[in-house]
C-alpha cells in the first residue's frame, strides 16, 4: 500500500506535489503553527521596522505578546484581503456558472475529442469567461481614471454592465449554451468584477510612491495601465485555477499575493503601517513639548523654540527609555531623546 502511493505520489506534477505537501503539512502541525506564526511573524515586521530605521529601542517585545499578536494579524489580513480578492471571483463565477448542472453538460458537449482542439477549448473559455472581461475592465478604468477622473466612481460600477454582457452572450455563442445564458453569466460577474476593481486599484494605491518616482509622465501613464492589466491577468490565472478546486485557487493566489505585495511595496511598507496603526510611531507630529531641563542640558545642534518645542517631527518610536526622532527639513538627522523630557505630543 505505501508502495502505491509513493508511486501515485511521483506521478503527480510539481503542482498537485505542493498542494498535496501543503496539506499534509497542515493536517499534522496545524495547532503548532498556529501558536508559533503569529508571534514569530509579529516579532519580524518590529525587527523590521527597527532596522529600516537603524536604532533598536529599550522596549522589551517579549513582555507585550499582545502586539506580537497584532502585528501579525495586520500582515495576515493584508495578505488575507489580497488572497481573497484573487481567488473569490474565479471561485464565484466556477460554482455559479460554469458548474450548475445545464451550462457544465453543454460545455462538456461542446469540447473537441482531439488535444490541440481540446487545448484551443479551453484557452477561449478562460479567455472569455476571466481573462478578456478583467483585463477590459480594469484597462477601462485606467482609462476613466486617468481621462475623466470625476466619472471614476460611477464607472466602477456602470462599466461592469455592458462587460459582461458581451462576453456573456459570446460564451453563449461559442459554445452553444443555453438560452439567456448570457443573463446568468452577466448576474454571477458583476460582482467579482468589482472584486477585482479592488484589488487592482488598492494595488496601484500602495505603489503609488513608485509611479510617482517615475520621471516622464509618459511612463507614468502607461503604468497607470499596465498595473492594473497585470493585475487582472493574475487575478484570470487564480480564476483558472478554480477548475481544480479550492485549494488550488487559495495556492495560486497566495502566490501571487506574495508576488503583488513585494513588487507593490506594499510588503515594504507593512512595518511602517503596523507601528503606525498602533500608534508607536511611524507619524508625523505638529507639535514636540520637551521639558525646560532639556533646552538647558540638550544639544545646540536641535532647532528648538524659545518654549522648548519641536515643529513638524517625523516620530519614528515613542515607547520606552527613548523616543527616536527625524528632524532637519531637507538633512534629515535622527535623533534620540530621553522620555523624562518629554512632556506632549501633538499629532
Amino acid at each position: 500500500m505505501d508502495q502505491q502511493s509513493k508511486q501515485s505520489t511521483s506521478e503527480l506534477d510539481p503542482i498537485d506535489k505542493v498542494v498535496q505537501a501543503t496539506r499534509q503539512l497542515f493536517n499534522k502541525n496545524f495547532s503548532l503553527i498556529a501558536k508559533l506564526l503569529p508571534p514569530i511573524i509579529g516579532f519580524s515586521i518590529f525587527i523590521a521596522y527597527f532596522y529600516q530605521h537603524n536604532f533598536y529601542p529599550s522596549f522589551d517585545l517579549f513582555q507585550f505578546s499582545s502586539l506580537l499578536f497584532g502585528a501579525a494579524m495586520i500582515g495576515f489580513l493584508l495578505i488575507g484581503a489580497l488572497v481573497f480578492a484573487l481567488s473569490l471571483p474565479g471561485l464565484a463565477i466556477y460554482h455559479l456558472f460554469h458548474n450548475t448542472k445545464q451550462i457544465k453538460e453543454d460545455l462538456k458537449y461542446a469540447a473537441p475529442y482531439t488535444e490541440p482542439e481540446k487545448t484551443w477549448h479551453v484557452l477561449w473559455l478562460i479567455g472569455l469567461s476571466f481573462a478578456a472581461p478583467y483585463a477590459i475592465y480594469s484597462l477601462s478604468l485606467s482609462y476613466i481614471l486617468i481621462n475623466y477622473t470625476s466619472l471614476f466612481a460611477a464607472t466602477i460600477f456602470i462599466a461592469p454592465i455592458p462587460i459582461t454582457l458581451f462576453f456573456g452572450i459570446a460564451l453563449q455563442i461559442k459554445f452553444s449554451l443555453p438560452k439567456f445564458s448570457f443573463l446568468k453569466y452577466l448576474t454571477t460577474t458583476y460582482a467579482p468584477l468589482l472584486l477585482i476593481c479592488w484589488l487592482t486599484f488598492s494595488v496601484l494605491t500602495d505603489a503609488e510612491s513608485i509611479i510617482s518616482g517615475i520621471q516622464t509622465e509618459h511612463l507614468q501613464t502607461a503604468a497607470l495601465y499596465l498595473i492594473p492589466l497585470g493585475i487582472s491577468l493574475l487575478a484570470a490565472i487564480c480564476s483558472m485555477a478554480a477548475y481544480g478546486g479550492v485549494s488550488y485557487s487559495l495556492h495560486f493566489s497566495f502566490f501571487f499575493a506574495l508576488v503583488i505585495s513585494f513588487y507593490s511595496g506594499a510588503l515594504a511598507g507593512l512595518p511602517d503601517r503596523v507601528i503606525r496603526d498602533f500608534g508607536l510611531g511611524s507619524y508625523q507630529a505638529k507639535h514636540i513639548w520637551l521639558s525646560n531641563d532639556y533646552c538647558i542640558e540638550g544639544s545646540s545642534s536641535l532647532s528648538l523654540s524659545d518654549d522648548c518645542s519641536l515643529q513638524d517631527v517625523h516620530v519614528i518610536w515613542n515607547q520606552g527609555d527613548t523616543i527616536v526622532l527625524r528632524i532637519g527639513g531637507n538633512e534629515k538627522q535622527q535623533v534620540q531623546i530621553p522620555s523624562r523630557y518629554l512632556k506632549a505630543i501633538v499629532k
